[in-house]
């Protein structure tokens, strides 16, 4: 049998799989060690194979693995590891069917599995037609950071890295709870990474909870959320195997762990008591993460699922008085945040703006395309502006076919100049029409309105007559 090659992957005392002293307490330890030497081995394509093939070798390498471990090799004690295994990372069925595939290549008794032995639990992965996220201040600032690139961003001497929004909430970066100079680096790199792509796993994070929580009635609970979760709600095709990449599971991941690291300030109104209120300052994480982690055979931990919630700044927005929650189509979510930004930025702004425009039900007020723009956070070329202008009434068309919305056109009184048309452009109007689902999503809005004007002329009235007879 072919040495195996040595890697990080090996156990620290320098003994090699090749010579089958393997030492593990149960099969879960083995699997897991498994898939991280087919990882090692897929970066080192031209190596000799981690783990025999033939029947022959197979055999001997059975004979030679350690006897604490022979007992529990047992037809039924890997069906029930595997599974066991299976669920723990979320996996669903094609998936699993995988890993019995690759199992069945090294252990030859497990080459025919009856349905019995098939998970009676499945993960299924998060993929509704719409999703709900807080389209309260601290969120759209947050999501607001991070489309606008480091150039954005301030990074003053001996302190977390910052950006300081219009609507009055400053967005920062911290890493742990040191400002030595190290991790105020890791800070900075935290802000170099944030993206589009960030945003889009924001948004499906934030629409898992609402889910998961009964739209936040649980308090500020967490939920599991899977990278499967992520990536399915994007649309991305799987592998023939059934999986996903192991690139794109890395890159979720990343995205989840950055977001960690993402910390909002916003002034609240908070009542002190006997009807006394004050504004203060809340800093609190954009989003609370921890990680589920599998022990690997090596003293390292493989995470495999995350348990988040937003930070405390959510809560003052779920409350039946200030409830602040947008509806989202899940096309916008499957546009390539790098490719298809523009759409995906604009389908965002409308999901809140038709949330705001449900209180007076005024949904076809058109737009400037300034506004637009400036609302949906697309900055303004300086120069092929014909080709901005083709790129930005292309994404409204797709959004069109998408279903995001119903349709879309200018208002203009007057037709463009050969010459310096741009600005003239950007003060034509759009008026754009939400889909019927959209409308329906906010239906309640107006009636919730008209009983908060009710409650407000009555307490109105109230204080007025404690007056006249005082």
């Amino acid at each position: 049998m072919t040495d195996s090659p040595q890697t990080d992957l090996m156990p620290r005392d320098g003994e090699a799989w090749a010579t089958g002293k393997l030492v593990a307490p149960d099969l879960a330890k083995f699997l897991a060690a498994l898939e991280q030497l087919e990882a090692a081995l897929m970066e080192q394509p031209d190596t000799p194979p981690l783990y025999p093939s033939t029947s022959s070798d197979i055999q001997e390498h059975l004979d030679t693995i350690n006897n604490e471990l022979a007992p529990i090799f047992t037809y039924e004690r890997v069906i029930e590891q595997a599974i066991q295994r299976a669920e723990r990372n979320g996996e669903d069925s094609a998936e699993i069917s995988f890993l019995f595939d690759r199992l069945s290549r090294v252990f030859g008794h497990l080459s025919e599995l009856s349905l019995e032995h098939k998970p009676t639990r499945i993960h299924t992965a998060f993929n509704p037609d719409t999703i709900s996220f807080i389209s309260a201040r601290p969120a759209i600032a947050a999501m607001r950071a991070m489309m606008a690139g480091n150039t954005h961003w301030q990074r003053p001497e001996g302190q977390q890295p910052y950006y300081a929004d219009r609507d009055g909430v400053m967005v920062y970066a911290q890493e742990g709870a040191d400002f030595n100079p190290l991790a105020l680096d890791a800070a900075w790199q935290r802000v170099l990474s944030l993206d589009d792509s960030k945003v889009n796993t924001f948004l499906i994070c934030l629409g898992k909870w609402l889910v998961d929580t009964a739209g936040g009635a649980r308090g500020l609970t967490k939920t599991r959320v899977h990278v499967a979760d992520i990536l399915s709600f994007r649309g991305l095709k799987k592998e023939p195997h059934g999986g996903y990449k192991r690139t794109q599971k890395e890159e979720a991941k990343q995205d989840i762990l950055a977001l960690n690291s993402i910390w909002v300030r916003s002034v609240e109104k908070v009542f002190i008591g006997r009807g006394k209120s004050e504004n203060r300052a809340i800093d609190s994480r954009l989003l609370e993460v921890a990680i589920e982690s599998n022990p690997d055979l090596f003293g390292g931990f493989e995470p495999f699922a995350f348990r988040i919630a937003p930070g405390d700044w959510a809560a003052h927005y779920l409350g039946e008085h200030n409830r602040q929650i947008a509806t989202l189509l899940r096309p916008v979510m499957r546009y390539d945040p790098a490719k298809q930004r523009l759409a995906m930025r604009i389908g965002i702004y409308l999901a809140t703006q038709w949330r705001i425009r449900a209180k007076t039900e005024n949904y076809e007020q058109p737009w400037s395309v300034a506004t637009l723009l400036n609302g949906a956070f697309v900055e303004l070329p300086t120069a092929n502006l014909d080709r901005f202008r083709q790129q930005f009434e292309q994404a409204l068309d797709r959004l069109q076919s998408d279903n995001v919305i119903s349709g879309w056109e200018y208002v203009k009184d007057t037709q463009l100049p050969v010459r310096k048309w741009f600005g003239h452009w950007l003060e034509w109007g759009v008026k754009i029409t939400p889909v019927e689902a959209a409308i329906e999503n906010y239906a309640d809005i107006p009636q919730r309105r008209r009983e908060a004007i009710g409650r407000g002329k009555r307490a109105a009235k109230a204080a007025a007559s404690r007056k006249a007879s005082a």
